[in-house]
């Protein structure tokens, strides 16, 4: 009996971790498929998995399933108490999931859906942690003939400004595709390491470091907008971009 509330526990604990960290893993996963989106296309096709870029392959996918594991939990919460609540945002769904933690882990499944969640955390880290070896992601192709764009993804070594089509042999700026990246995703949040990874960019070898956006916190240029699962602060990312870019349009002038 002892074993089984021991193993209830953990489980319980598991799945707890998992659903707590889930906002703040889809708010990652929706900078990359903006990224993903402003680039036109997923970067997948024809190219090596060694090739693939942090920012494009497999965000949308790993989003999706996380957004089904959680509406197959719902639903069967929502079976056991004999009713049925309409939600289909994802957050929502792990915070209710998250609620009832302690009766799913007594399901015969809850070991399933643990390591399905391993898996996808996985997945999420290796989407959007991990640097492609070597090369910067430069966007798709825009290079249009007979009415069809080449669309073919263009990759760039680090410190290099261009990209040349391995297709259509043509040359395009790699820093334009993550400029137009970063302003369609300045809505999103995340905390000062992860705005310090998302912003830096790897082309022009400029960067911020967290600790400058929490020094900035601390000398009131910017605010908090609120709390992750852990307890850090997190900032909207385009305000840290403005500031940064201030903060350079400010050095030059004192420079000059």
């Amino acid at each position: 009996m002892q074993t089984a509330d021991y193993e209830h526990i953990q489980l319980k604990n598991r799945l707890t971790t998992h659903l707590n960290r889930i906002p703040e893993l889809l708010r990652d996963l929706d900078v990359t498929i903006t990224m993903q989106a402003k680039t036109g296309g997923t970067g997948g096709g024809g190219v090596s998995p060694r090739e693939r870029n942090v920012f494009h392959v497999g965000a949308s996918e790993i989003r999706s399933r996380y957004h089904a594991l959680l509406s197959g939990l719902c639903i069967i919460i929502d079976k056991d108490l004999g009713r049925f609540e309409y939600v289909t945002d994802a957050t929502k769904l792990a915070h209710k999931a998250k609620a009832h933690a302690g009766w799913l882990a007594t399901h015969e499944a809850a070991n399933d859906w643990v390591r399905d969640l391993d898996d996808l955390a996985r997945e999420r880290n290796r989407v959007v942690d991990r640097q492609a070896e070597g090369l910067v992601f430069a966007g798709q192709c825009p290079t249009e003939a007979d009415g069809t764009t080449c669309n073919t993804p263009l990759f760039t070594n680090k410190g290099e400004p261009n990209a040349r089509c391995p297709k259509c042999k043509a040359t395009w700026d790699a820093t334009t595709w993550r400029q137009e990246a970063l302003q369609a995703a300045g809505i999103h949040q995340g905390t000062a390491a992860e705005i310090s990874r998302a912003v830096s960019d790897p082309v022009t070898m400029e960067g911020i470091k967290p600790a400058t956006i929490r020094q900035w916190a601390s000398r009131g240029k910017i605010a908090p907008i609120g709390q992750n699962h852990l307890g850090k602060p997190f900032y909207q990312i385009r305000k840290v971009r403005n500031l940064w870019a201030r903060t350079k349009a400010n050095s030059y002038v004192t420079v000059a």
